[in-house]
């Protein structure tokens, strides 16, 4: 905004308060009588005023009375009348409280409190950008530039101790989106004491973008160094609608829902420092364009900012998504980035489910894109209980991760060299490091793509897996005892990998199995390290039968099958009850 409007400006809005009261002055040299004569002054009030604002204004009444120990003027049916064809600025009553004593020692009017009544106003948005209020002709900034405003924020016009706006309406026109907005009824309140400030208000929203919002924000001190309270009682908004009315370049993803609750934010430095409340959110979608995510989220939660980051509590959290409603539950979610540029996210929930929980994380945009993509792949469900976890990332790359919970149902597609799993329980600890796993599950299967043929169903698996990984160097898996009982038998077993960098991994698998379905062996045959020419004659020679006790060694590196002298080991005792 150019030094030249900003003088212009400053004087007419200034005039808006201190002109309206040059009438007062006569009121202070006949006080009592002069009051009741104040009807007398109207015409010569329209005069004043007119030529301060440089627009026609007309007046219904004007009338006087005593407020207490001081003066009120009460201007009725005040109308500033714009360019041709348009409509006025109307207000059914502007009341005028004058400070008397203050008024006499700084020998100019002292307004103590304003109070103006049944405000219509017509805002449009021009297809340029500008705004331009009726009745009082263009602003002189355009849409979203808030430096504009630097100006008038160094010198702002001299208000009184209060200032109140009742049953006010204001219609919008935007000609950039062809739309109308009608927002009201709207109530105000701004008092001011000695650089405290409070300002109070509510208004019902224009249709479609929600029912109501209400806020009270109490301020201590400037702009840049004071510190206040905040409070919102938001009615049902509509988020889609809100961010299509976001300035350009704000940051914030096009979610889609209906928003309600009651917030209470603590600010200091103009900066929201915490905030805390009863909120819930109906119909959520990150992006408005994607897939429904919950049908209601609903949460008693804290939000506090810590350094570079975040910390959020939820208690009493009600989620109910497309798979059905959670049981109530608690949880912390932590954000932040350290001077190093070290990125962490902590999760701890009492419960989670997995399949809800994927579809959420899959879509976080400040997610790094190979984090989201290796959650689609794995594709997980089943239910967490008593979940800690941490992931730390720097420029886009995982640095250090750590996950403890207990697990019900768990199910993983296989990606790359890990297998998959369905129907596990059990219990884990897992860290880029190295792991643990107690496995005591029902009814579900294991994917070894790579090395059997299919699922490898279970009724029952019971049994420890750990494993240990120095990225880039070695790792190793080993399962000591695993117990499995499935409908083609049953085995006790123990199972032992490792590789080096740069090497194929060895396997050491010990296993015993008792009565054991012959007609569904191959199901079991490990193709991927088996020469095809042993899996064809396997597939033709056992059809049918049961294998009462078998007992199999293999002791190889993979990349040895089929195995030549002195590269691996491979024994196998059966004793068969009947065989085809």
């Amino acid at each position: 905004m150019t030094a030249g409007r900003t003088s212009r400006w400053r004087p007419r809005i200034a005039a808006i308060i201190a002109v309206l009261l040059i009438v007062l002055a006569l009121l202070l040299s006949g006080l009592r009588v002069l009051v009741t004569y104040a009807p007398d002054f109207r015409a010569e009030a329209e005069r004043i005023l007119s030529e301060a604002l440089e627009q026609p204004l007309t007046l219904g009444g004007l009338r006087a009375e005593w407020y207490g120990r001081h003066p009120r003027l009460i201007l009725e049916d005040v109308a500033l009348l714009g360019e041709e064809g348009e409509g006025p600025l109307r207000l059914d009553e502007l009341e005028v409280s004058i400070g008397l004593l203050r008024s006499i020692r700084s020998r100019q009017i002292s307004p103590i409190e304003i109070t103006a009544r049944g405000l219509g106003v017509t805002v449009e948005r021009l297809d340029n950008g500008l705004i331009k209020l009726q009745g009082w002709g263009v602003l002189p900034v355009a849409a979203g530039d808030g430096d504009d405003f630097e100006d008038l924020a160094a010198e702002p016009p001299l208000l009184p101790a209060r200032v109140q706006l009742r049953d006010a309406e204001l219609t919008f026109i935007d000609h950039m989106r062809n739309e109308r907005h009608v927002l009201g009824p709207v109530n105000f309140r701004f008092e001011s004491s000695r650089q405290q400030y409070l300002i109070a208000g509510a208004m019902g929203l224009p249709a479609g973008f929600g029912d109501y919002a209400r806020f009270l924000l109490e301020w201590e001190g400037g702009t840049a160094d004071g510190s206040g309270q905040l409070y919102l009682d938001l009615g049902n908004i509509d988020l889609a609608a809100f961010h299509d009315w976001l300035p350009e370049g704000v940051a914030v993803p096009p979610m889609a829902g209906k928003f309600g609750g009651e917030l209470w934010a603590s600010l200091e430095r103009g900066r929201i420092r915490s905030i805390h409340g009863d909120v819930a959110l109906d119909d959520w979608r990150i992006d408005r364009d994607q897939a429904l995510l919950f049908e209601r989220m609903a949460t008693r939660f804290s939000w506090e900012a810590e350094g570079a980051g975040w910390l959020l509590s939820l208690s009493e959290l009600e989620l109910v998504s497309p798979a059905g409603r959670w049981p109530y539950t608690a949880a912390r979610v932590g954000f932040g980035t350290d001077d190093e540029g070290l990125t962490r996210l902590a999760i701890a929930a009492d419960y989670l489910r997995l399949e809800d929980v994927w579809r959420v994380l899959t879509r976080v945009p400040q997610l790094p894109a190979e984090v989201r993509e290796r959650l689609r792949d794995f594709d997980a469900e089943g239910e967490l209980k008593e979940v800690r976890s941490i992931v730390d990332w720097r420029e886009g790359r995982i640095q250090h991760y750590e996950v403890t919970a207990a697990f019900t149902g768990l199910g993983l597609e296989p990606v790359d060299t890990i297998p998959g799993a369905e129907g596990l329980s059990g219990s884990l600890v897992a860290r880029r490091s190295g792991g643990y796993m107690q496995l005591d599950a029902q009814d579900g299967a294991l994917h070894f793509p790579k090395l059997f043929r299919d699922a490898l169903p279970f009724d029952r698996l019971d049994g420890q897996l750990y494993w240990w990984v120095r990225p880039g160097e070695r790792w190793q898996a080993e399962a000591p005892q695993l117990s499995i009982v499935s409908p083609d038998g049953e085995a006790r077993s123990r199972v032992r990998i490792f590789a080096e960098r740069g090497q194929a991994p060895f396997l050491d698998i010990r296993s015993h199995t008792r009565n054991a379905n012959a007609a569904n062996g191959s199901r079991y045959f490990p193709v991927g390290v088996m020469h095809p020419n042993l899996v064809e004659w396997l597939d033709q020679a056992i059809q049918a039968g049961t294998v009462t006790h078998s007992d199999v060694l293999v002791l190889v590196r993979s990349i040895s099958f089929p195995m030549g002298r002195g590269k691996g080991l491979l024994t196998s005792a059966r004793r068969l009850r009947t065989a085809a």
